[in-house]
């Protein structure tokens, strides 16, 4: 179990140490995020009159096709110099593979979540009041773990596969779904327009259900 946990925390600090020598997913990814809340903004504010109501559609939507650019580029990263085939060839177990790639993407989607929060209070003036502040938090990190498990997952199929850049939008966001509605409405939850405690169970055990799909599915994906 130590070995196995030194090998996680390993492929974190690894992906992390690359993203901060280029920076190239996490800015192309803000950026992206900062595009889709702009638009928000100029579309539908006048039309709905509703910050909160177009600053929530817009976090959630941006964080989508944000996350999408970054576990896309990600994934890409591992195809340079043949990097996943020489993780793959260390004598190690998979699953510490997949879980170290996870925390990192998951790490670096949380960040994506703050910069998105901050544009969306920028460009539309969507804030928080401190008191939701607690269940936003936890909200961040439940969608940022659940769509890093199906995202690496599906990032790293696509790439194996040779599968052109399209497919991966088609394949991810029908499953990170459930993600992206849990996220929306523990939001609403946060502002006291709802109730957090069914959306926040319903969270938790979709995380789970991906985190041990991913766990299970990575090893045959790879080495397909």
């Amino acid at each position: 179990m130590r070995a196995w946990t030194a090998l996680v925390v390993e492929i974190v600090r690894k992906d992390l140490v690359l993203e901060l020598r280029t920076k190239q997913s996490l800015f192309f990814s803000a950026v992206f995020a900062m595009l889709v809340t702009v638009v928000f903004a100029f579309a539908f504010e006048r039309d709905l009159g509703s910050s909160r109501t177009v600053g929530r559609a817009a976090l959630w939507v941006a964080f989508l096709f944000a996350g999408i650019v970054l576990v896309t580029r990600t994934a890409t990263v591992e195809t340079t110099d043949a990097a996943l085939e020489g993780l793959l060839l260390a004598p190690t177990d998979r699953t510490a593979l997949f879980v170290g790639k996870t925390l990192a993407n998951a790490l670096f989607l949380l960040l994506i979540e703050g910069a998105t929060l901050v544009f969306v209070s920028v460009f539309i003036g969507f804030s928080l009041p401190p008191a939701a502040f607690p269940l936003v938090g936890v909200t961040f990190v439940l969608t940022a773990v659940g769509f890093a498990a199906v995202g690496t997952l599906l990032s790293l199929l696509a790439v194996q596969s040779r599968l052109p850049a399209l497919t991966l939008p088609i394949l991810l966001v029908p499953v990170v779904v459930p993600v992206l509605l849990g996220g929306l409405e523990l939001t609403r939850a946060a502002l006291g327009a709802a109730p957090a405690e069914s959306w926040l169970k319903l969270l938790l055990a979709y995380d789970g259900i991906l985190l041990l799909a991913g766990i299970a599915l990575f090893e045959p994906i790879v080495e397909g």
